[in-house]
């Protein structure tokens, strides 16, 4: 026996900019394996992820947004908010990309978040040790910087310590796991893995 759902049903897990016509949403929610149907790109309204630096809060953290170049090709751009404790940028900082296509540049729908901190036995080397209460307020700050219905990930080389920080990241905040993974590289064995893709709910 069949079950017939309407699409807003589905509402909360479909991020805002495929949420333009129902179409769009149908579309997205067959891309990430929520429905049957045939996968196909979809078009995103928007060049540019907006970052939500009016949630931030300026006691307790610093931020900046840059457009930073590509590692592969330096005549392309993406656009970064990174955070940091407020007067202490030498205990490092988090961030979050707002992730475009490399072949036109068209920002995806998607975020990628990057821990750029050091715990005293791990993270990056190159910043002074922060502590467990330090790190919780990147984590919130980083959480409150999202805009909701984003889908949130990470790219590139990851370490454990990245992995366990985007799982962290969506689980104090109860983000929804979507059916979508990434492939990334370990950092530990240099092989390719598949991690999860959240969704941080309307």
């Amino acid at each position: 026996m069949g079950v017939l759902l309407s699409l807003n049903f589905f509402r909360h897990v479909v991020p805002k900019q495929y949420q333009h016509t129902d179409m769009d949403m149908r579309q997205w929610l067959i891309n990430h394996d929520y429905i049957g149907g045939f996968k196909k790109h979809i078009t995103v309204k928007t060049n540019v992820g907006a970052f939500m630096t009016d949630k931030l809060d300026s006691n307790l953290i610093e931020w900046g947004v840059y457009n930073i170049p590509w590692k592969d090709d330096k005549s392309k751009t993406k656009r970064v908010l990174k955070i940091w404790l407020k007067g202490q940028k030498e205990k490092g900082w988090f961030e979050v990309v707002a992730d475009t296509n490399f072949e036109n540049t068209k920002f995806d729908g998607h975020y990628s978040v990057h821990f750029k901190t050091n715990t005293g036995k791990y993270g990056n080397e190159d910043t002074q040790a922060s502590t467990k209460e330090e790190r919780s307020i990147l984590f919130q700050q980083l959480a409150n910087a999202i805009p909701e219905g984003a889908s949130v990930s990470t790219w590139g080389s990851v370490s454990k310590g990245g992995i366990y920080g985007l799982d962290r990241l969506a689980r104090e905040n109860g983000w929804v796991r979507s059916a979508y993974r990434r492939n990334v590289t370990s950092k530990e064995t240099g092989e390719e893995i598949k991690i999860p893709v959240f969704i941080k709910p309307l």
